[in-house]
């Protein structure tokens, strides 16, 4: 009886002691790390960014997201599309893609090109009104209008109407017309200028009830002249002007 008793005290103290070291052997196996999860960097917008909207570099952010949801056409390096415009809307979170991005300016992009509270405005010339051709895109001019109209003035008169405006498309555009631009020899037969809307309303007038010509300026020179009008009533003046 007692042979019993003690075998039974010698399997339970056995018992505790493979309980004891399989818990400390358990313990100690360390939890396999969790699978490494590839990330990449993306360009993301910070809030919803409208269309038509010229992008800054407060709108956007980096985002570590993982490699298989990169989208193929996202943008990864902000400096890509900063000044650029949007196609369309990018809500708050989305991968920037530059699908949505208005990178190509050229032709139909023309708007693009536009700042705010400005506008395009298209003036015919010729060959000595555009300053033989030598005008580009690029370039200042000065805008002189002559006025032979009685009804606008009693005798004949030229003002620069306007100074240093710039040229932002010269002729037409040749995605549009390639037909028309090699029937005209290559010689432009427009420019295409940034004004304002104030300065358009004039500038169409003085082309419907005036002769344009343009003057081509030194890109270093942006000073503006202060001129007089000048006409029959000061032609005899003209030697000290």
């Amino acid at each position: 009886m007692k042979l019993k008793k003690r075998v039974l005290v010698i399997a339970v103290l056995l018992a505790l002691i493979t309980v004891v070291l399989l818990y400390n052997y358990i313990s100690g196996i360390e939890e396999p790390p969790p699978p490494e999860i590839k990330t990449a960097a993306v360009i993301t917008a910070i809030n919803t960014i409208p269309e038509n909207t010229r992008i800054t570099e407060e709108m956007l952010q980096v985002t570590n997201i993982p490699e298989g949801a990169l989208h193929p056409d996202a943008v990864k390096d902000a400096a890509e599309i900063v000044g650029f415009i949007t196609k369309s809307e990018i809500i708050t979170g989305e991968q920037v893609l530059k699908s949505r991005i208005a990178f190509d300016q050229e032709g139909t992009e023309l708007a693009y090109l536009i700042p705010e509270n400005m506008r395009a405005l298209t003036l015919a010339i010729g060959e000595v009104s555009g300053v033989a051709g030598y005008i580009s895109v690029g370039d200042k001019v000065d805008i002189l209008a002559t006025y032979t109209e009685p009804g606008i003035n009693p005798t004949p008169l030229t003002i620069t109407q306007f100074q240093n405006i710039e040229i932002i498309k010269k002729g037409i555009n040749p995605q549009n017309s390639p037909e028309a631009l090699a029937a005209n020899g290559g010689l432009t037969s427009s420019l295409t200028l940034l004004v304002t809307p104030e300065q358009a309303e004039v500038l169409v007038f003085a082309s419907q009830f005036g002769a344009l010509n343009m003057t081509l300026r030194n890109p270093l020179d942006g000073e503006t002249v202060n001129l007089t009008q000048f006409g029959i009533d000061n032609f005899a003046e003209w030697r000290s002007r």
